[in-house]
C-alpha cells in the first residue's frame, strides 16, 4: 500500500515538475559545418542564421508544402509559435505567463496578438457556420433607451454572454482590481521571492488568461450546436471561466489553492462591481436613467 502511495506522489511530483519546466523552446536547427552565403544579403557566415539580416541558412526552393503552410500560417499565424502558446496555456498557464514575463519570449506568441487572433478565428467560425450569433451581437433586442433601471439587467446579461466583447474588454476592466488585490503577492521561485508584478505585467497576464478562456470556448462552441445541450454547455463554460484564472494565478505566484481562490474571488467581485458601475454611469450619461425607478 505504501509503495502505491509513494508511486502516486512520485507521478504527481513529476507531473508538476514537467509543468514548471515546460517544453523545449522552438526548433533546434543544425548549424552549418561550412561557410555559407546568405541568399538575402550575400554575407558569408557559419551557423544556422545570418548574423547580418537574421535569415535562416536552410533556405530551399518553395514547394507545394511550403505554399500550404504559408496559407495556413496566414490565418493562424506565427508558424509553430501560435500552437506552442496554445499548448502551454492549456498545460501550464501560470508557469507560461511567468516564463514570458521573466524574459523567455521568443517561443511565445505576443499576448495582445494572441487574443486578437483567437477572437478573429472565433468570429470567423461563427459567421461561416452560422452558429448562434448572440456570441457576436451586442445589444440587439435590448431596449437600451428605456428610461428605467430595469433596462440595465438585460443589457449587462447580453454583454456577459457576448464572448467576443468580454474577451476584448475583460482585461481592461479587471486590470485595476486584479492589480490591487495581487500587488501584495511576490512571485516565489526556488524558495526565493522575486519582484512584484507591475500594472503592465498584470495586464499581459490577464490578456494571456483571456486567451486561455477563448481557447476553451472553441470546443464548447462546437458542442453547443445542439440547442438541447446549450444550457449545460454554458453552465460548464461559466465554471471554467471561474476556475481557470484561479489555476493560472496559483501557478504564476506559486501560492496555495486556498489563497489563490480567495484572492481571485476578491478580484472578480471587484471587477464585477466596477463593470456594473461603468454600465450605470454609461446609461446615466447617455440615456438619463432614473435610479429611483
Amino acid at each position: 500500500m505504501m509503495k502505491l502511495i509513494n508511486m502516486i506522489f512520485d507521478i504527481l511530483g513529476n507531473f508538476r515538475k514537467r509543468q514548471r519546466e515546460g517544453f523545449p523552446m522552438g526548433k533546434q536547427l543544425p548549424k552549418a559545418q561550412e561557410e555559407v552565403e546568405c541568399k538575402n544579403c550575400g554575407n558569408h557566415f557559419l551557423g544556422a542564421f545570418c548574423p547580418t539580416c537574421g535569415q535562416s541558412a536552410a533556405i530551399r526552393r518553395i514547394t507545394v508544402k511550403d505554399t500550404l503552410n504559408n496559407i495556413f500560417a496566414g490565418f493562424i499565424g506565427g508558424d509553430d509559435i501560435f500552437f506552442c502558446t496554445c499548448r502551454d496555456l492549456l498545460w501550464r498557464p501560470g508557469y507560461m505567463i511567468y516564463d514570458y514575463l521573466s524574459g523567455k519570449r521568443a517561443g511565445y506568441f505576443k499576448p495582445i496578438h494572441m487574443l486578437v487572433r483567437l477572437v478573429a478565428i472565433y468570429v470567423l467560425i461563427v459567421l461561416i457556420f452560422g452558429l448562434h450569433t448572440e456570441e457576436i451581437q451586442l445589444v440587439d433586442g435590448v431596449d437600451v433607451q428605456s428610461n428605467t433601471l430595469a433596462a440595465i439587467i438585460p443589457f449587462v446579461t447580453k454583454l456577459m454572454n457576448n464572448k467576443v466583447f468580454s474577451a476584448l474588454t475583460l482585461a481592461v476592466v479587471s486590470l485595476i482590481p486584479f492589480w490591487l488585490v495581487f500587488r501584495s503577492c511576490k512571485i516565489r521561485r526556488n524558495d526565493a521571492y522575486t519582484e512584484k508584478l507591475n500594472i503592465a505585467e498584470h495586464f499581459f497576464a490577464l490578456i494571456y488568461i483571456n486567451s486561455l478562456l477563448m481557447i476553451i470556448a472553441f470546443p464548447t462552441l462546437c458542442v453547443s450546436l445542439d440547442s438541447s445541450v446549450r444550457p449545460l454547455v454554458n453552465e460548464m463554460e461559466f465554471y471554467l471561466d471561474v476556475l481557470l484564472p484561479i489555476w493560472a494565478y496559483r501557478q504564476l505566484y506559486d501560492i496555495s489553492w486556498i489563497r489563490s481562490i480567495l484572492l481571485t474571488a476578491m478580484a472578480m467581485i471587484a471587477s464585477l462591481a466596477l463593470a456594473v458601475l461603468i454600465v450605470l454611469l454609461t446609461f446615466g450619461v447617455f440615456y438619463g436613467i432614473d435610479a429611483v425607478k
